[in-house]
């Protein structure tokens, strides 16, 4: 049976525009005095942006956050079920997913349900319309918004910790606007990511 609600939610987030903005690669604009080469710090401003909007969810949870090359999955999963054991309510966030974007969010033994999901995607196309229209920064990403819906989820649930796997990591990656890290582990890291 197909979920449409989700389906119609899951067609929104496909929607969005990931064009990362103006003068993205600008080497010219990056030259000026006091900016580096290709600053990219758009992407934690636009998505600070959009979780101030919310209510910054993001800060009433704890933190164990996983970067690196590869690994990253596996190392957070096993986390993940380290802390279950000990009967912590965990959350975590993986990214990509295999065959369906709820596998990015998992609570306890169960991912986020469609319904759920659908939800909070309903939630957030106002603050979306806002950063859309007023924002200096545009329209988060659909990576970041996919860790928003996550971070909204977590803090709904009251999640006693939540391990959040990086993307590609670096300064700039999403999970980076977490301020409250308490634990942050690296695997592996290779030439591609540093």
């Amino acid at each position: 049976m197909v979920n449409t609600k989700y389906e119609k939610a899951i067609q929104f987030l496909n929607s969005l525009n990931n064009i990362p903005g103006r003068n993205y690669l600008d080497y010219n604009k990056s030259k000026q005095k006091g900016k580096k080469k290709y600053d990219r710090s758009f992407y934690i401003d636009r998505l600070k942006h959009l979780l101030n909007l919310i209510g910054n969810p993001q800060n009433k949870l704890k933190y164990i956050h996983v970067a690196g090359t590869a690994g990253k999955g596996s190392t957070a999963q096993a986390i993940h079920n380290v802390l279950k054991s000990a009967g912590y309510k965990v959350g975590s966030y993986y990214s990509p997913h295999t065959t369906t974007h709820i596998e990015r969010i998992k609570i306890g033994n169960k991912y986020i349900s469609p319904n759920t999901f659908a939800n909070i995607i309903e939630s957030l196309k106002a603050p979306l319309t806002e950063c859309a229209l007023k924002s200096p920064y545009g329209t988060p990403s659909y990576y970041e918004i996919s860790l928003v819906i996550a971070l909204i989820h977590f803090a709904n649930i009251k999640c006693e910790w939540v391990v959040l796997e990086a993307l590609l990591g670096g300064r700039y990656d999403a999970t980076n606007v977490i301020k409250n890290t308490k634990l942050a582990v690296l695997t592996k890291v290779d030439y591609d990511h540093q």
